[in-house]
């Protein structure tokens, strides 16, 4: 009988008290993450800090079907752990800081992350709806923008481009800082990364929608994602495709248009130079916000 069928669906989740030497509370919700990954809240006995732990392994699996993805994962979590030790680097504010990484026997490569405890900016957005979101004002729309970008800046100077840039990705510390989060997609430029490029529809730039390989994409292409995100920040919704775009624009003040359709450009040359360009012509929005 099909009730007394065995499934590995069916069996409750397991969390396992330790993984390496961090002590685990509990599974993150779906909600507070991005993507596939599965994140456990946890402690480091040693400096007694709540930290976020990544298991690797459990992202390798949105792939499996692809016999590609199963040739590519050991250069996948290769890329991913050499990527976190430069992140761990950076120690910038807007980037959410790599404690260190280390392989459990049981659960494979994991990344333990500083622990953010604010939610993200999806969250802020839709709340509980996926559906209508809150629109933001205009001038926390650039606030929010400006440290993204900060946090982009110091990335794509230590030769790290994101990728995958949108509002689960985007953390807010307790007192409402922004913190960039899951470079786990992200590649280093100076690397031959020959498979797929991964990312998320909606918020691709244009040169990057066949997910095509690293040498099609550059940091201009997280300057588009950013403005994607600002724009959906002002409008509650992803806009879909260049007319949308353009309708939400027309809603915006002049010279955050200007901004945002700059970072939006079809083609990369058009675009801010720098994610630092970008912050700064924020910061002159914010100083003088009237066209």
């Amino acid at each position: 009988m099909r009730d007394h069928e065995f499934s590995y669906e069916n069996q409750p989740k397991v969390v396992p008290d330790n993984i390496g030497r961090f002590v685990v509370f509990r599974e993150v919700s779906a909600e507070q993450t991005s993507s596939q990954a599965l994140v456990y809240e946890a402690l480091d006995p040693i400096t007694g800090n709540k930290v976020a732990l990544k298991i690797l392994e459990h992202e390798m699996e949105s792939f499996s079907a692809s016999i590609m993805a199963a040739l590519m994962r050991d250069n996948d979590i290769k890329d991913i752990l050499s990527e976190s030790e430069i992140l761990s680097s950076l120690q910038h504010p807007n980037v959410v800081g790599i404690v260190e990484t280390g392989d459990d026997p049981m659960l494979g490569p994991y990344i333990v992350m500083e622990w953010v405890g604010g939610g993200n900016l999806k969250q802020s957005i839709y709340g509980g709806n996926s559906h209508d979101g809150t629109r933001l004002s205009s001038q926390k729309c650039v606030l929010i923008a400006i440290q993204i970008l900060r946090g982009l800046s110091a990335a794509h100077k230590s030769g790290i481009v994101h990728g995958d840039i949108k509002p689960s990705n985007v953390l807010i510390d307790l007192d409402g800082g922004i913190k960039l989060a899951d470079f786990g997609v992200a590649r280093l430029t100076q690397q031959d990364y020959g498979g797929p490029f991964r990312g998320t529809r909606g918020y691709l730039a244009p040169e990057r929608e066949n997910f095509d390989a690293l040498d099609e994409m550059a940091h201009t292409a997280d300057i588009y994602s950013v403005g994607i995100v600002m724009l959906e920040m002002l409008a509650g919704e992803i806009p879909s495709g260049h007319e949308q775009i353009m309708s939400f624009l027309a809603s915006v003040p002049k010279p955050l248009d200007d901004i945002i359709r700059r970072a939006t450009a079809y083609v990369p040359q058009e675009r801010y130079v720098s994610a630092e360009a970008m912050a700064e012509a924020l910061g002159e929005f914010l100083d003088n916000p009237s066209p």
